[in-house]
């Protein structure tokens, strides 16, 4: 038989009419997805703050029900300015203040707080007083003498109370991020199966797309760092030293610390701030104020609950290349997962240098 035999056959013989997929059917297949998307990112959304929310309301039931009395104040905390007669140091201050342990139970950590002011209210220095491991019916005693070359006019309002151990932030933070990324890999599948396809079709590229959105978020930091700087900030915000202070020498901590920056925490913040609402505003407004918006909302999410707002520029900033990012790679996922990844793991190189006491020569 010829290979254009079958050519001629339309012309003697009856013809099989193929009735064409009608286009309505792909639009209603295109539609039906789009919906599906939205109802799953709606989904993810609200389980994203229904497990924060019950997490934090969790730990306040364990606060009350393992410590349901507050530190009793036995001497009040009071400063007091006298003259030291030194003369390069003439400015003396002795803050005293006693502070009992009322519950059943050890207390890992109890503190005392305070600011010293100058006439115009500038802070002169901030001042925290700590005890570990304080005994049922033990007292916590402040008796603190200090010399300043600046007279201290008066001192914010004293704050006081206990904490638990660094260990239960971590497994708190930790079982949150947990929860949230085997939820959202179990909810939306066939986006992270789609997503991981298009990653390994072109690892070259995609490799090369989270290398360069790192040196993205890295230059925008150093912009962002500065404009802090000029405008009256410091150096590290409420939450960096939050984290720092997690860090210890202990194995566990760091194994626990490592999977909570670096593993869960990309998963879960980038599905969140990059699918989920990235998503929703680039449908509505487009690509520039889904940058934009979603990453003002990641930097104010980081910090909120300190209230040191001007520490968002930096979180801004890197949320703005993540959006960036996220739409450059074509809205892969795993794309900003790996650039979230490796900012977070160099952040976790530096603290446990830190906690090790370790010189890095900046």
């Amino acid at each position: 038989m010829s290979d254009y035999e079958d050519l001629f056959k339309k012309f003697h013989e009856n013809p099989v009419i193929q009735t064409p997929q009608p286009l309505e059917s792909n639009q209603d297949n295109n539609f039906e997805d789009y919906t599906k998307q939205i109802r799953i990112n709606r989904k993810m959304l609200v389980i994203y703050i229904v497990i924060n929310l019950l997490v934090s309301l969790l730990s306040g039931v364990y606060f009350m029900m393992k410590y349901p009395n507050d530190l009793s104040v036995v001497a009040t905390p009071t400063m007091t300015n006298s003259a030291s007669g030194n003369p390069e140091y003439p400015f003396q201050i002795t803050i005293t203040a006693t502070f009992r342990n009322d519950n059943s139970v050890t207390i890992p950590e109890a503190w005392l707080a305070t600011n010293l002011l100058s006439d115009t209210g500038e802070v002169i220095d901030p001042l925290v007083f700590e005890i570990e491991n304080l005994e049922p019916g033990a007292t916590f005693v402040v008796n603190y003498t200090a010399y300043y070359t600046q007279e201290i006019y008066s001192y914010s309002e004293f704050t006081y109370g206990y904490d638990e151990t660094n260990l239960f932030y971590i497994l708190i933070n930790l079982s949150t991020v947990i929860i949230c990324s085997l939820l959202f890999l179990a909810i939306d599948k066939a986006m992270f199966s789609s997503n991981w396809k298009a990653f390994k079709l072109e690892p070259g590229k995609s490799v090369g797309k989270i290398l360069g959105g790192y040196v993205m978020v890295y230059a925008a930091l150093f912009v962002a760092s500065y404009i802090v700087l000029l405008l009256g900030g410091t150096d590290s915000s409420a939450n960096e030293d939050a984290i720092a202070s997690m860090f210890s020498q202990d194995p566990l901590t760091l194994v626990l610390m490592f999977l909570m920056l670096c593993v869960f925490t990309p998963i879960a913040e980038e599905v969140i701030y990059r699918k989920v609402i990235f998503g929703f505003f680039d449908r509505r407004f487009g690509p520039v104020a889904a940058i934009i918006i979603s990453g003002a909302i990641f930097g104010l999410m980081h910090v909120i609950s300190y209230g040191d707002f001007i520490q968002a520029i930096p979180y801004v900033f890197m949320g703005a290349i993540f959006g960036y990012v996220y739409y450059w790679s074509k809205k892969n996922i795993f794309v900003t997962i790996g650039v979230h990844f490796i900012n977070n793991f160099i952040s976790f190189l530096f603290y446990l240098l830190l906690a090790f006491d370790i010189s890095i020569g900046i």
